[in-house]
């Protein structure tokens, strides 16, 4: 299995989809793909919070979301900027309870709330970070 803290071998975009496993991982990266024609990034990160390889999609210049991948599972790391506050508040009660707790227990800096969503299977978390992910590409989720 790929060592994601080893920062000597970048990973192949396909190795990291078996490490999330159940098809998750390649499941999100395609509806990116699809929906969005969002070009990824395959970078290391150092910070102490996710250190690793990570994998960013970006649109028109802008980010759209950063995915950890960890074994069995991923964190999607979505920023709510004070573009999209407005319409994150007005989503908040269709979303889940784990994503409004997240949301309101994200510390705000610089105006925006950096939320690091652990998703582990295709459940109502990978439906809300999908739901947060349109909003920043100014289509309602």
């Amino acid at each position: 299995m790929i060592d994601i803290q080893d920062r000597r071998r970048q990973p192949a975009l396909e190795e990291l989809f078996p490490l999330v496993g159940g098809g998750l991982l390649e499941g999100f990266h395609r509806h990116l793909k699809d929906t969005y024609l969002a070009p990824h990034s395959i970078q290391y990160s150092g910070c102490s919070g996710m250190p690793g390889w990570n994998i960013q999609y970006r649109k028109s210049g802008r980010a759209l979301c950063r995915v950890y991948p960890r074994e069995g599972y991923m964190v999607v790391l979505v920023v709510i900027g004070p573009k999209e506050r407005e319409g994150a508040e007005a989503l908040l009660p269709a979303l889940s309870a784990p994503m409004r707790d997240l949301y309101h227990n994200t510390q705000e800096g610089m105006g925006q709330k950096w939320l690091m969503a652990e998703v582990g299977d295709e459940g109502p978390m990978l439906e809300d970070v999908k739901r947060l992910i349109a909003l920043r590409r100014g289509k309602a989720g």
